[in-house]
């Protein structure tokens, strides 16, 4: 899987895909000038694809048995041709709270359904 981004200075820049762990990054020019520093944010990637209409809701607890729901934004899954410009093919969800390890998000959805009633992929198309 890939992702193509253009720095911006000091300012954060965050990917379009949820990456479990990170292979490598190649600059694609030899003149990058300061430091480089990768980290993690807010969004998590999606264990199946969602699609329009197959959000239900999202809801944070905090570890001590509080729930509160989460306002956060969900992007559903891409379903065009992946490239290294698009977004992930099952989609990410951005928490409203800080993920600290101790909060926990959950995100419920249901399986998109396509013409004639039958479900669509829940692995989304493949990754680029």
């Amino acid at each position: 899987m890939t992702q193509l981004v253009t720095l911006n200075g000091t300012t954060p820049i965050s990917t379009l895909k949820a990456f479990s762990f990170i292979w490598q990054i190649t600059p694609l020019s030899a003149t990058l000038v300061g430091n480089l520093s990768i980290g993690s944010g807010k969004g998590i990637g999606l264990p199946v694809a969602l699609d329009a209409g197959s959000f239900d809701n999202a809801v944070n607890s905090t570890g001590a048995g509080a729930q509160a729901a989460d306002t956060g934004t969900l992007v559903y899954a891409f379903r065009g041709t992946s490239t290294n410009l698009t977004g992930d093919v099952q989609g990410t969800y951005t928490s409203s709270v800080t993920l600290n390890g101790v909060t926990q998000i959950w995100v419920r959805g249901f399986p998109a359904m396509g013409p004639n009633l039958k479900s669509t992929s829940t692995h989304g198309v493949a990754q680029a």
